[in-house]
């Protein structure tokens, strides 16, 4: 299961604890949030349970400058992850995939502001 919340244009909100226990019932499923919007200060999904795994587009809104691509994903289950290097064709998350150092810099420039 995806959500996206707030939802973007909209702004509407999902139910986040509602969707992490309907995952609980169903144990089969992933539940994965796009948290772009919402931001990593504002909301963390992945502290609520059932929740599997959260992203947020970099380049939206912790970037800002439209000078740099990137996005992440995070989860708190290191098998969830292993599976994602295994579909995404990235042998490690420190391959020539990850993000480089100096794209790096220039992403925390927006934190730093």
């Amino acid at each position: 299961m995806m959500a996206e919340t707030p939802c973007n244009p909209t702004m509407r909100l999902t139910d986040l604890t509602a969707l992490g226990q309907l995952r609980l019932q169903h144990g089969k499923c992933i539940t994965l949030v796009d948290s772009t919007v919402g931001s990593p200060i504002n909301q963390q999904p992945l502290r609520i349970p059932g929740i599997d795994a959260v992203m947020h587009s970099c380049t939206k809104y912790l970037g800002g400058h439209s000078d740099i691509i990137a996005g992440c994903v995070s989860s708190t289950s290191t098998d969830f992850m292993r599976r994602l290097v295994l579909v995404s064709h990235c042998p490690h998350p420190r391959s020539e995939n990850a993000l480089k150092a100096s794209h790096a810099c220039v992403h925390t420039r927006s934190l730093r502001l």
